[in-house]
């Protein structure tokens, strides 16, 4: 039925939402006057309502009205009365299930509406003026967006083209009838050139893995056997030119009987989610590989429960993966840690930390699950998996690596104990010999030479352990520089003032990141200048430079050639006539180094030697 802009045409409004009412109420007066306008909100108030108004001609309405479809309302209604009026979906959404129900009840036009709510009530008005007609239904979107294209001629098959899925039918065989223009393109067929082309498709249904699909997991024969929506079903199609995977919503087409006539598919393209998805579980796969082989213990922790293990961590704990899961770092700890802190308090602040995206690195008291205590080096790390955090923990086992260390070290305070006093008490019993008032020159000299042979492996020792110390150092302190300096020249004022060599120290006092080897590093330094430079006179100075302090050691002496200078500081490296061991220097720049500083040498105008000591300064 055409309507005339003079005809009035009772129309019913039914919609549980009051905003939407007043919406399409407002904005269908103002666009169809012809139009006489009641609301309801409930759906059994719509048949006392066309009880009293049988002449009413239209009703809009949403997808659902409460709990039910507006299909099912207007089959209710279609039962009860003889001539029913016309229904247009005009809805804000675009539930499947109810326009598959709508296909079934015969559609007389379609339009897609996808702007603003004004544009999509003028679409509506002009449906209403041009098309509506008895017994039929029209099915509009109207979303926040809208852009409206009409329909004529063959009215199924234009919904279907102009459908947003691609869309193939079937008979009551499986065999393919039908499929729209994305179909077309989805299966790379031409229906307008050759439409019995699809039925020589000889499509093969195949699972996500590639292999054959079974028969009680396909598609249409499980719509065939319920005669009920299946949503969502994911498969694949392959013929000899394509193969693609797709997620399928499958319906029964029904006869007035409420026969199977067959089925319509709607099908949504995911071959690119599915080979992301591959990729996702071949990168999950080589990780896993990784997770169970690596010699480290790996934990997964979701909050301050492990909910993930590797088989590493079963050999370290010695139990099996289900006494670990379920079980926080609490359960396998003393209840103090060595540095006498609860460990809860501690492995909490660890663990906030790591949750807060700062990786932590620490060492650890755990227990077995037998109760044997043992060191662990522990790695915390928040890891992102599935829009969700974690952390992942690292264990390394390092008892033995303790207890070596600690043989290492008890071995080394033996040796370095042992061996200087021996080479004390070398020197000693030389003094004594030295003593005596009838020595023979020779002998005296032999014992001079004993003397100084012997100093000098005591100092060389000394230089061992302080390089292999320094290797050592994993944090540093701040010191004051001129109390460091001026503990080292005390030790040198004797032989300073038995050689004549002045020493000049304007150094000003502040705090810079060092230790107790910057002594060791003075120390060398005056040493040298002692031994190498015959010098008269030792300035040292300072200046403040962009927060270090440079240190000036300078003498007066005939200084280091310049073809020795470049490499002064490489290990082993010493002056022709020089009978040290070429340490000093090389240790001088691993200490400053250790220390965040460093060391250069220049070559004053006047002579000597200078040597400037770049130490960070104390904020």
């Amino acid at each position: 039925m055409t309507v005339s802009n003079n005809i009035l045409i009772k129309t019913l409004i039914v919609s549980n939402d009051d905003n939407y009412l007043t919406i399409v109420k407002e904005g269908l007066k103002a666009l169809s006057p012809n139009l006489v306008i009641y609301t309801q909100k409930s759906s059994k108030d719509i048949f006392p309502f066309l009880d009293k108004n049988p002449d009413c001609k239209l009703i809009i309405s949403e997808t659902m009205i409460g709990e039910i479809s507006c299909i099912e309302m207007y089959d209710q209604i279609k039962l009860h009365r003889k001539h029913s009026p016309c229904l247009i979906i005009f809805s804000r959404d675009g539930n499947e299930d109810i326009i598959i129900k709508a296909l079934n009840c015969g559609i007389f036009k379609f339009i897609k509406i996808e702007n603003s709510i004004d544009e999509a009530l003028i679409s509506l008005s002009e449906i209403i003026k041009n098309s509506v007609k008895p017994t039929k239904t029209i099915i509009s979107y109207a979303n926040k967006s809208i852009n409206g294209v009409h329909l004529e001629g063959n009215i199924l098959k234009e919904i279907l083209n102009n459908s947003p899925y691609s869309i193939l039918m079937t008979d009551t065989e499986g065999q393919i009838t039908y499929v729209n223009s994305r179909s077309e393109n989805l299966l790379k067929v031409n229906l307008e050139a050759d439409s019995p082309s699809i039925n020589r498709l000889n499509l093969k249904y195949i699972d996500l893995d590639g292999n054959p699909l079974p028969k009680e997991n396909h598609p249409f024969y499980q719509v065939k056997e319920k005669k009920e929506v299946i949503y969502n079903i994911k498969y694949g199609l392959q013929t000899d030119q394509m193969k693609i995977f797709i997620s399928a919503t499958v319906s029964p087409l029904l006869t007035e009987k409420n026969e199977f006539g067959g089925a319509i598919f709607y099908l949504d393209d995911i071959t690119d989610r599915i080979s992301i998805e591959q990729q996702l579980k071949q990168k999950e796969e080589r990780y896993r590989k990784l997770f169970e082989d690596t010699e480290e213990g790996i934990l997964l922790m979701k909050g301050a429960f492990f909910v993930d293990c590797n088989p590493k961590i079963l050999q370290i704990f010695k139990c099996t993966r289900e006494q670990i899961l379920s079980n926080t770092p609490i359960f396998f700890s003393p209840e103090k840690q060595p540095d006498g802190q609860l460990s809860e308090t501690k492995a909490l602040n660890y663990i906030g930390s790591a949750l807060d995206g700062n990786p932590q690195k620490f060492e650890w008291k755990h227990i077995r699950y037998d109760g044997t205590p043992f060191d662990a080096r522990v790695y915390l790390t928040r890891i992102e998996i599935q829009d969700d955090f974690y952390l992942q923990v690292i264990l390394q086992d390092i008892s033995m690596e303790k207890k070596a260390k600690e043989r290492e070290e008890l071995y080394k305070s033996m040796f370095r104990h042992n061996m200087r006093n021996k080479l004390i008490l070398i020197t000693g019993y030389s003094l004594l010999a030295e003593e005596t008032v009838d020595l023979p020159d020779d002998l005296r000299n032999i014992i001079e030479n004993i003397m100084q042979e012997t100093d000098r492996s005591i100092k060389l020792l000394e230089q061992y352990w302080t390089i292999r110390d320094v290797d050592l150092i994993e944090e540093t302190l701040f010191v004051s520089i001129k109390a460091t300096i001026n503990e080292t020249l005390s030790m040198f004022r004797k032989r300073l003032e038995a050689n004549n060599i002045v020493v000049e120290n304007t150094v000003t006092d502040t705090s810079v990141q060092g230790g107790p080897f910057l002594v060791e590093l003075f120390d060398i330094l005056i040493e040298n200048a002692l031994i190498h430079s015959e010098c008269s006179k030792i300035t040292i100075s300072s200046r403040f430079r962009n927060g270090f302090i440079d240190v000036f050691v300078e003498d007066d002496g005939k200084g280091i050639p310049e073809e020795s200078s470049k490499d002064v500081f490489m290990k082993g490296v010493k002056g022709e006539t020089s009978i040290g061991t070429g340490l000093g220097l090389y240790l001088i720049k691993r200490i400053i180094e250790s220390y965040g500083g460093q060391v250069i040498l220049e070559r004053p105008e006047k002579g000597g030697a200078r040597f400037i000591l770049s130490l960070r300064v104390k904020k």
